[in-house]
This record gives C-alpha cells, sequence and structure tokens, in this order.
C-alpha cells in the first residue's frame, strides 16, 4: 500500500535553511484539477514501494508535479537529480552503500525510529517527514548517515 501522506508548507519539510528559491512560472491549471492528477495518476507512480531516496524521491515527485502544472516544464535539473550528483562524489560514493543498506534496513522494518519513512516498527509509533522532527540521537542505528546526509544538503 501506500505510505503515510506527508504535507509541509514550502520550504518547511526539511531542518534545514532554503538554499535557493525559483519562480518555475505560472499555471492555468485549478487546484480541483492538481487534486485529480495526484490522485489518478501520480499516488500510482510514487508510492512507499516505488520510493527510493537516491533515485525516486521527493525531487522527483516535485518535477512530475511541477510538469503537469507547467505543461512540460519540470524543476532545475540540478535539483532533480541531486542525490545522484552528490553520489558522484568521491565523499558520496563512500556513503552510497551505507545510504542503500539503511534503506533496505527501513524496510525491513529494522529502523526503529521515527525517521522511517515506511513505517515504524515500534507498535503505536506513527511515522514521520523522513527529516523532520528533532536530529537522530547518537544511539539511533543510523545516526552517522543522517548527520552526513544533512551534510551533504539532503
Amino acid at each position: 500500500g501506500s505510505g503515510p501522506l506527508v504535507s509541509d508548507s514550502p520550504g518547511k519539510s526539511v531542518p534545514a535553511p532554503v538554499a535557493q528559491t525559483f519562480v518555475l512560472g505560472e499555471t492555468s491549471k485549478t487546484p480541483a484539477e492538481l487534486e485529480s492528477y495526484i490522485s489518478s495518476v501520480l499516488a500510482l507512480e510514487h508510492t512507499e514501494q516505488n520510493y527510493n531516496l537516491l533515485t525516486h524521491n521527493c525531487n522527483h515527485y516535485a518535477n512530475d508535479v511541477a510538469k503537469f502544472l507547467l505543461e512540460g516544464k519540470g524543476i532545475p535539473e540540478h535539483i532533480v537529480n541531486f542525490a545522484q550528483d552528490a553520489l558522484s562524489t568521491p565523499q558520496g560514493q563512500q556513503l552510497r552503500a551505507m545510504i542503500e543498506n539503511m534503506e533496505r534496513s527501513m524496510r525491513q522494518g529494522g529502523a526503529g525510529s521515527g525517521m522511517n519513512p515506511f513505517g515504524s516498527s515500534t507498535p503505536g509509533v506513527t511515522p514521520t517527514n523522513p527529516f523532520g522532527g528533532p536530529a537522530p540521537a547518537a544511539t539511533e542505528p543510523h545516526a552517522e548517515i543522517v548527520a552526513r546526509l544533512q551534510e551533504m544538503g539532503f
């Protein structure tokens, strides 16, 4: 099934300052048309099962929304492919395996923290935005990875 719906105000969903904003254009689409497109098209493509922090993430979703609203014009490629660009660096190559292992662990329910975008392994704990809430404690299993990702701008 699909994961939890995460919605936030622009510039507020990731606990980092906004580095840059872009004016992409104006749309003639109505809010109802956007909601219909999201529920009938994007909800089928952007699922919990298809999510991948490195290759199919929120930047790809935002790009698909922009393309719908702006008749094919998406967000800048360096934003869409930020994770791939970051992983092309020597430091990024070192992080790739750790990130993939962290995501695999989360999918299997082994992360056990509020940082898990695939649900919580702790009964009664509601999943949250993967980068929302307080910084991870040093005792969390993936605290080092999360800290490195935040340093890289994720």
